[in-house]
């Protein structure tokens, strides 16, 4: 766990990372989907203290797209939580396709 002054000092660039590892961990989740105009297919904005996260996936065939959708938020909630003072308001996942190479 950080210790107080890291957490203060925890700029988006750095919660991105933080997101992208939370996501990629997650359980069915196959890839981050660059999608236009979110290059990264990680969008964050904080206005007026409000962390809104977007995050565009492509989940593998035969998943539970709500359980997967569900655990990224959870896991993304957690990981920024317990290692920044950020709390996101709004996690949003939008599963951008399926990837078929578990078939």
């Amino acid at each position: 766990m950080a210790n107080k002054d890291q957490k203060e000092k925890t700029t988006l660039e750095q919660a991105e990372k933080l997101v992208r590892e939370a996501v990629l961990a997650t359980p069915g989740v196959a890839s981050i989907q660059p999608t236009p105009p979110v290059m990264d297919g990680i969008f964050m904005s904080n206005l007026f203290g409000n962390l809104e996260i977007d995050i565009f996936v492509n989940v593998f065939y035969g998943s539970n797209i709500p359980e997967i959708s569900w655990n990224i938020q959870e896991s993304v909630k957690e990981k920024l939580e317990t290692e920044t003072t950020l709390s996101p308001k709004h996690i949003n996942i939008h599963i951008e396709g399926v990837d078929l190479s578990n078939v």
